[in-house]
C-alpha cells in the first residue's frame, strides 16, 4: 500500500501491527510521532510567508492561523525591505509614543511591537507553520518525501502502547535512522549558504540591521 495519504498511512500501520482494533489509537500514534518530528528537526518546507499590516494606534498584529514558530518580520514600505528586529517579549519594552516599531516579539498569540504603530504599514512575516496530518489534510511535505519517518515513528509509539510488544527497539531504531536521513539530506540545501554580518545603522531615527543568524 502506498504511504501517500493520511488514510493510507493509518491502514499501513494497522497492517504492520497486524491489528484491526486500534483505529483511534493509531491516530494518537501518528500525532505523537509528529510531536517528536517537530522537536527534532525543522524543515524549510514548513516555512511560509504572510502579508500583514500594522493597526494605527495599536502595538499588536494577529498571527496567521497556522503559525508555529517565528523566522523574521520586515517592512515592505522600502526597497530593499527593512527588517524589524526580534526580541523575547520579556525584553521587548514598550513606549506609548506612536511611531514606526523597531522591535517585535510574540505575546499571547499576537505579534507585539515596542510601540503603537503610527499608521498602516505593510509587513512581510516569515514563519514556520503547523502542518499536521488530519482527515482534512491528507498529506504534507514530509509524508510526500519521507513517508518512512511517519510509518516508523508511529510504529515505535505503538510498540510503547502495546503490552508485550517486543519490536520497540527495532521500530525506534528505524525511526531514528529515518530522522537522521531527513536531517542529512535537508542539511545539504544549506551547505552553499554564505554567512554574512551587517553592522546596525540608523536612518531617520529607525534602527535597522541584518539578522546575524538567517543572513537576511
Amino acid at each position: 500500500m502506498a504511504l501517500d495519504t493520511y488514510t493510507n498511512l493509518q491502514s499501513a500501520i494497522a497492517d504492520w501491527l497486524n491489528r484491526s482494533d486500534l483505529t483511534s489509537q493509531i491516530v494518537d500514534f501518528i500525532s505523537l510521532a509528529e510531536g517528536k518530528m517537530t522537536i527534532l528537526f525543522a524543515l524549510k518546507s514548513d516555512e511560509n510567508e504572510a502579508t500583514l499590516s500594522t493597526v494605527p494606534g495599536s502595538r499588536y498584529v494577529s498571527l496567521p492561523w497556522d503559525y508555529d514558530l517565528p523566522i523574521g518580520l520586515w517592512y515592505t514600505l522600502w526597497s530593499p525591505r527593512r527588517e524589524i528586529l526580534y526580541r523575547p517579549v520579556e525584553q521587548l519594552g514598550y513606549s506609548n509614543v506612536s511611531t514606526y516599531p523597531s522591535f517585535w516579539g510574540v505575546d499571547n498569540g499576537k505579534i507585539a511591537f515596542d510601540c503603537n504603530a503610527s499608521g498602516v504599514y505593510q509587513l512581510l512575516f516569515r514563519y514556520r507553520s503547523q502542518n499536521s496530518l488530519s482527515v482534512s489534510n491528507q498529506s504534507n511535505w514530509i509524508l510526500d518525501n519521507y513517508p518512512q519517518v511517519y510509518l516508523y515513528g508511529a510504529l515505535a509509539q505503538a510498540a510503547v502502547f502495546l503490552s508485550g510488544e517486543d519490536r520497540l527497539q527495532t521500530f525506534q531504531g528505524l525511526f531514528d535512522e529515518a530522522m537522521n536521513l531527513v536531517q542529512t539530506h535537508e542539511g545539504q540545501h544549506d551547505q552553499m549558504a554564505i554567512l554574512r554580518t551587517d553592522y546596525p545603522i540608523s536612518r531617520r531615527g529607525i534602527n535597522t540591521a541584518a539578522n546575524f543568524y538567517s543572513g537576511v
